[in-house]
Parts: C-alpha cells; sequence; structure tokens
C-alpha cells in the first residue's frame, strides 16, 4: 500500500512547490494589495516648484493713527469720515488758548526778571562804591553783600532762561496746533468718545494694495526685509503678482494666543506686509499665498522636474519610477539637460510628458507594485 502511495505524496509535494513558486512571483509581480504607490501627474504638482508658503491677505497699503494729547482740547475738526485728503491737509486744530495766556504770562515775567536784575546791579555798584570808602575793617562787610547779591542776580538769570524755554514750548504748541494728514487717503473714521482707546482719527491710504502676512515663530527667520516674493491666487495657481516684503513685525499679534502648535503649544503670529509691483487683478481682502521668488515662475515652457524624483543609476543613466497604463509601477529612462540651482528643478528633454503620473522614489519600490492617486485613494476611503 505504501508503495503505491509514493507517486501520489510526490505529485503533491510538486504541486505544492509550484503553488509557492506562483505566489512569490505573483507578489514579486505586483499582484499583493499590501503596498499602493501614489503617483502624481508631471503637470498637476510633481513639475511645479515646492517652496514655503503663508497665507496672506490684500488690504489698503498703510493707515496711520493721529492720537489725541490727552491735555489738550481739539477745537476744530476740518474733516469728516470718508473725505478724501492729500498729504498736508489739515485734519484738526487743537485750542490753543490757554497757551497764548500761558505765554503772555511768562512775558511778563521775564520783564519782572530783567527789572530784579537791573536793581540788584545797581545795588552792588552803590555798595562797591561805598567799600571803595570804607574802613578795613569794614570792606568784608561790604564784600559779602557784594556777593550776595550777585548769587541773586544768578539766580534771576537761571529762571529766567527757564521761563525763555517755557515760552518756547508753548509757542511750539501754539505753531503745530494744526495736525496735518502725513498721507493721501481717506479719512477712515474719527473717534470723539475720550473714554475710548481707539485714535482720535485715521486715514487709509488710497492707490495701490499691499499684502499683510503671517508667519510662526518657526517661521519668521526664514525671511528678511527687502526680499523678493511671489504672491499667488488661491484659486488659480498660474495667477501671480511679484513683489518685495517691506516689514517684519517684532512683536507677535493681538491673537497669537489662538494659534497652537501640534503638541499643544502656544504659538506666536508675527506680521509681514509685501509691497507689489503691481496689483491688477486684485481686491480688497482677497485671501492669497505668499511663498519667496526664487526664479519659479520663469520656468514655463517644457517640462521641469523636481530633482527629488530622479534616480541616476551608477552608469550615468537617469531614470524617474513612472504608472503605465495598467496603473502599475515601472522604471522609465529619461534624459536631463539644464539645471536650475535656484529651483533645484531639472529639464526634461526626453522621455516624459506632462501626461506621466511618476512617484517618488524610494528603496522599497519595484516594478509591477499597483499606484494610484490621493485623490483617488479619498474617493476609495468608506464616508
Amino acid at each position: 500500500m505504501m508503495k503505491k502511495m509514493k507517486p501520489a505524496v510526490m505529485v503533491i509535494a510538486v504541486l505544492v512547490i509550484l503553488a509557492l513558486c506562483g505566489f512569490f512571483l505573483f507578489r514579486r509581480a505586483g499582484g499583493s494589495s499590501d503596498r499602493v504607490v501614489y503617483v502624481t501627474p508631471v503637470s498637476g504638482g510633481a513639475g511645479d516648484y515646492l517652496s514655503d508658503r503663508y497665507g496672506g491677505v490684500v488690504e489698503a497699503q498703510a493707515s496711520v493713527d493721529y492720537k489725541k494729547d490727552p491735555e489738550k482740547k481739539v477745537l476744530e475738526i476740518y474733516v469728516e469720515e470718508g473725505e478724501e485728503v492729500n498729504s498736508g491737509d489739515q485734519l484738526f486744530r487743537y485750542d490753543t488758548e490757554k497757551a497764548e495766556n500761558d505765554i503772555a504770562s511768562a512775558r511778563l515775567d521775564l520783564e519782572g526778571f530783567d527789572n530784579e536784575i537791573s536793581a540788584l546791579n545797581e545795588e552792588i555798584n552803590e555798595l562797591v562804591s561805598q567799600r571803595d570808602e570804607a574802613s578795613d575793617s569794614e570792606k568784608l562787610d561790604y564784600t559779602t553783600e557784594i556777593q550776595s547779591k550777585q548769587m541773586q542776580i544768578r539766580q534771576k538769570q537761571y529762571e529766567k532762561q527757564i521761563k525763555e524755554s517755557d515760552i518756547k514750548k508753548l509757542q511750539n504748541e501754539i505753531d503745530h496746533s494744526v495736525v496735518r494728514s502725513t498721507i493721501s487717503g481717506v479719512v477712515k473714521h474719527i473717534n470723539e468718545d475720550e473714554s475710548s482707546d481707539k485714535p482720535f482719527m485715521s486715514v487709509t491710504q488710497t492707490g495701490q494694495f499691499r499684502v499683510k502676512g503671517s508667519l510662526n515663530e518657526q517661521a519668521v527667520m526664514k525671511i528678511t526685509a527687502g526680499q523678493a516674493v511671489i504672491v499667488r491666487s488661491r484659486v488659480n495657481e498660474t495667477e501671480v503678482w511679484k513683489g518685495v516684503i517691506t516689514q517684519i513685525e517684532t512683536e507677535p499679534s493681538s491673537d497669537s494666543e489662538q494659534n497652537m502648535y501640534s503638541s499643544g503649544e502656544k504659538s506666536s503670529n508675527y506680521p509681514f506686509y509685501v509691497s507689489l509691483e503691481s496689483t491688477e487683478g486684485l481686491m480688497l481682502g482677497q485671501h492669497v499665498f505668499i511663498e519667496p521668488d526664487f526664479g519659479q515662475t520663469a520656468v514655463t515652457d517644457g517640462i521641469w522636474l523636481d530633482a527629488g524624483y530622479i534616480v541616476t543609476e551608477e552608469n550615468g543613466k537617469t531614470y524617474v519610477w513612472i504608472a503605465d497604463s495598467h496603473d502599475r509601477l515601472k522604471k522609465k529612462q529619461i534624459t536631463v539637460g539644464i539645471f536650475d540651482e535656484n529651483t533645484l528643478m531639472y529639464e526634461i528633454t526626453d522621455g516624459l510628458s506632462k501626461d506621466d503620473r511618476i512617484a517618488w522614489p524610494d528603496d522599497t519600490l519595484r516594478e509591477g507594485l499597483p499606484v494610484t492617486s490621493a485623490e483617488a485613494a479619498a474617493e476609495e476611503e468608506p464616508a
């Protein structure tokens, strides 16, 4: 009986071996669904230059606040809310009646000081004459009295200097009693409520817009004033405006405490401002992206690819991982041209089209693995 079963056992053993071989070949060919590779179209992200981006909003170029001196009374307001003003136009004027009365009083004091000094000088002259005729024993008393009169004169001269300084300050207050606009713009608001913390008056500059961005503590050291940037539409990636960072605030914004790190720690946000070469097509209040300008908008013709997608073999040949027509991964040899050191991108001269889908390379990739896109994977996830 045992001899008759040997052929059957051998057949079963061969079948098991063949099944195992087929299983491993199947996995090697990409038949396993355990690993799916994400691919990105060259024309839809893989060929775009990746840069730090910051949120921004389009606002008026600048706004100037005019605070009221709490010790002064506003006598007259020359403008109304919503009124357009030019640089140098009068906004409001302080009441100078008290300053004028103080100057008149101070000038009377000056006359008094002059009269007192003149009288003291006459007394000193008389004492000097009397000392010359006095006996030697009396001369010391005269000298002491003369020195006392001279000290009084110096005191009066010092008080006179203080009073003259007060008059200059009061006159300056009168000369600058009219507050003028330092910019051309529109009167945004007038606040006559003295108990309010708001500025007495604000003027918003007219003309071109600027963009206000926001940086957290981790990003604030990445940019500098004077740096060229690109402002990009959130709706249309190809719609861009060029500009320069004009200012970075050193103090965090008042709403910084609302922003949190992933660890739960509070994050401070620092505002910065961008002046644009042109504002055509922008709207006040429009939300945009801001990114450093490394020349990425100049890369328009041909196919350009982030250097990270390209693998160079020991023989010098270059290739990328590409999705075939059956949604399987395969190597595709390509030819590269110019390398842009600013954007870290290669020009692809042969072997790739904008419709191709490519994967970010790593050591686990192999030909035959199934591919998908992030969008497709999201649609397949259960709700």
